[in-house]
């Protein structure tokens, strides 16, 4: 997990530059960041219960509920936030270097 969040930091970082290619450099390195950390997630959750324990199914449907009403809730907040500016509308114009 360690590895897939510090991929995605990069990723992020790498966004904040001038340049097409650190966009492209930057999603790709998001995508394989994500790519890492999900998979990991899902193994610890099936950690958590033994194979023929009856709980597993609930645990993971609690998991995944937790990761699509967080991204539900997420948008909910920012359109009712008052919030009407991305990351990118607040960046400073191309032409002000």
């Amino acid at each position: 997990m360690l590895y897939g969040g510090i991929v995605i930091t990069i990723g992020h970082f790498a966004m904040a530059f001038h340049g097409l290619s650190f966009v492209y450099g930057g999603l790709l390195a998001i995508i394989l960041g994500t790519g890492l950390l999900k998979p990991n997630m899902s193994s610890m959750v099936g950690a958590l219960y033994a194979p023929d324990d009856p709980r597993r199914d609930s645990g993971f449907s609690i998991f995944y509920m937790g990761i699509n009403l967080g991204a539900l809730l997420a948008r909910w907040w920012w359109a009712t936030s008052g919030r009407r500016s991305t990351g990118i509308s607040a960046s400073p114009p191309r032409g002000s270097e």
